[in-house]
C-alpha cells in the first residue's frame, strides 16, 4: 500500500496486490491478487511482472529483518 493510499470501507485486498501512492480505493472494492491499482478512484492499472512479484517478497522479508535488529 503507497504513501497516502486511503482504503475505503469494505474493500477486499488479495495476495500480493500494490496500491500506488496517494490512491483511493472505492468501498466495498475487490483488489485482485498480483496487480496493480491506481488513482482516485483506484483502479486496474496492470498486472505485475515477475520481478515486481520476487520484490514484494523480499520486501516483507527484509522489513521483517530490519523490525528483529531493533527489537534486540
Amino acid at each position: 500500500i503507497g504513501m497516502g493510499a486511503i482504503i475505503m470501507d469494505g474493500v477486499i485486498i488479495q495476495d500480493k496486490v500494490v496500491v500506488a501512492a496517494g490512491s483511493l480505493v472505492a468501498p466495498g472494492k475487490l483488489l485482485k491478487s498480483k496487480c496493480l491499482y491506481k488513482g482516485q478512484p483506484a483502479t486496474f492499472a496492470r498486472e505485475l511482472t515477475s520481478q515486481e512479484l520476487d520484490n514484494l517478497t523480499y520486501s516483507a522479508e527484509h522489513y521483517g529483518r530490519l523490525k528483529d535488529d531493533y527489537m534486540q
